[in-house]
């Protein structure tokens, strides 16, 4: 008999494979292999989480660590798990399976072809009948063929994103060297025989707001970096360096945004020691009509923005989100009575002032 397994089949032998498989199996056999590789990882924790693949129809958690590796997924994929399944598991597995009938063969002769078929389809040999079932299975679990609903679309959000990104990109680019190549016709046809090579710069083609904003990235930046360096050095015990004056004036009159106290980015590090490192602050703090007009003109180019919709939110969970104290919001009316009473009052004196005597 041919040993040949249909792909068909040897998927949904996986599919239930992996659905019946323990989580305590999986779970051994990735703190084995993670031990192994790095003696200080804990495999346990791979196999506590779990990613949901939809097998044959139905969403199945399963554990991280069968898809992350490819020696865990091959040895729980194998014969030995499935002799492991119940009697009724491994009854409805050999319908898929191109197995003699039971009236033709005798139970010895079914039980040999059983085995020379599951030796076949797990098989570790790269080569086998052109292409290993077991690394096209795994290829097609790490592709994507088998992600949820959830996953998928959410795959096909960044495809969208990333496509109108390059388009926008390119838009500008184009943009740009059409402006070039028009100024250097331009120039070209004013220049005499004597003139010099035409020169362009590249940034007058940009906005002063850009150019500005650039300016105050790259100053931040590098002052940032002298700074990592300078504690890196304290660290190695090679001592601080020479600061010189210019670069001393420059750190303590840098002007950067306030830092809420309790605000932290996701690219926040608590080991280094330096301030303004947090990725999440702004180059500089912005003014409010700056903002104002900021705000305005995203409601005219993007009125269906999200970040325009405002209708739950509170002015105390601003507040909360930034780290600011909101006791101040809370005292701002009584002081804006008391500030009235006052301007009245002084308007009241001065017209007792200006009045002639009697």
């Amino acid at each position: 008999m041919k040993c040949r397994l249909d792909e068909m089949s040897f998927l949904d032998i996986g599919f239930i494979m992996i659905g019946s498989a323990s989580a305590g199996t999986v779970t051994a056999l990735a703190s084995t292999i993670a031990a192994a590789d790095s003696p200080s990882t804990n495999g346990a924790n791979l196999a506590t989480t779990s990613e949901k693949l939809l097998l044959g129809g139905e969403l199945i958690a399963v554990p991280s660590a069968l898809l992350a590796d490819k020696s865990i997924f091959c040895s729980v994929l194998s014969p030995k798990t499935f002799w492991s399944l119940s009697q009724t598991s491994r009854d409805h597995l050999e319908n898929f399976l191109p197995l003699p009938s039971i009236t033709t063969a005798t139970k010895f002769d079914r039980s040999r072809a059983l085995d020379k078929l599951l030796s076949c389809a797990f098989t570790n040999d790269p080569n086998f009948c052109f292409g290993n079932p077991l690394d096209k299975f795994f290829a097609r679990i790490r592709n994507g063929y088998f992600s949820s609903p959830e996953q998928v679309q959410l795959r096909d959000h960044r495809r969208v994103l990333y496509d109108h990104y390059i388009r926008h990109y390119q838009m500008n680019l184009l943009k740009t060297l059409l402006i070039n190549s028009h100024v250097l016709l331009e120039q070209a046809t004013r220049l005499n025989v004597y003139d010099e090579n035409v020169k362009l710069n590249p940034h007058s083609f940009l906005s002063t707001r850009k150019l500005a904003k650039h300016k105050e990235v790259r100053a931040r930046a590098h002052l940032r970096a002298r700074r990592i360096i300078r504690e890196c050095r304290v660290r190695a015990g090679q001592g601080e360096a020479e600061v010189s004056s210019d670069d001393s004036a420059t750190e303590d009159s840098e002007d950067v945004a306030p830092a809420a106290p309790n605000a932290r980015s996701t690219l926040y590090e608590p080991k280094l020691s330096g301030a303004d490192l947090d990725l999440y602050q702004p180059s500089r703090a912005n003014d409010v009509q700056t903002l104002y007009r900021e705000y305005a003109n995203l409601r005219e180019t993007e009125p269906d923005c999200p970040s325009l919709d405002i209708n739950d939110i509170t002015l105390e969970e601003v507040y909360e989100r930034a780290g600011i104290s909101f006791q101040a919001e809370r005292n701002f009316s009584r002081i804006t009575e008391q500030m009235a009473k006052q301007k009245q009052h002084q308007q009241q004196m001065n017209i007792i002032q200006t009045m002639p005597p009697n």
